[in-house]
């Protein structure tokens, strides 16, 4: 169990926080920021913050700005009973989107903030799956609730969501 709260974060060349099998983590009250500057984006890494199968964490109150080559969030597989509630995302530029929730089976939720100006890393390129300049990229999880966001200058889509067949244990798109 962690709790990470009014800390100043930036100019990390990768990722400002990262996790691994994180549980029972309270993120809130943290500014950060130019996060990404090494371009590493296209490992699948790079992110303000970055989580591999999270469990019950709160994610609020937070700003994550001038993301570069970085998504300003990123939940990657497997992940459960996350919430991300009252945070602005703004000033991200990436191949994917502001927020990302990738193969994940289990509910997690997206409320209540604010995702604003999010534009593609290579414009005229459709970057990691189409999604490019997204605010939220829904990469084939079930079970997500998407409410009450305030999503806006985007370069894509407000939410781009998609299924992955070709990826065993992902999202059906079902559920």
């Amino acid at each position: 169990s962690q709790i990470l709260r009014r800390n100043v974060i930036r100019f990390c060349g990768i990722e400002g926080i990262g996790g691994m099998g994180t549980a029972n983590t309270l993120i809130e009250d943290n500014l950060i920021e130019w996060c990404g500057w090494a371009d590493a984006e296209r490992g699948w890494e790079a992110a303000g913050a970055k989580f591999h199968n999270a469990r019950n964490l709160l994610f609020r109150r937070n700003v994550v700005r001038h993301m570069r080559h970085a998504n300003a969030i990123w939940l990657d597989v497997g992940n459960a009973n996350c919430r991300l509630t009252r945070n602005v995302f703004a000033d991200v530029v990436s191949v994917s989107a502001a927020v990302h929730i990738e193969m994940t089976t289990d509910t997690n939720q997206i409320d209540n903030n604010v995702i604003w100006n999010v534009r593609n890393a290579e414009p005229g390129t459709p970057g990691q799956r189409g999604c490019a300049g997204s605010g939220i990229f829904d990469n084939a999880t079930d079970r997500l609730i998407v409410a009450h966001n305030l999503i806006g200058r985007c370069d894509n889509s407000g939410i781009f969501a998609i299924t992955r067949p070709d990826r065993r244990g992902s999202g059906t798109g079902t559920g």
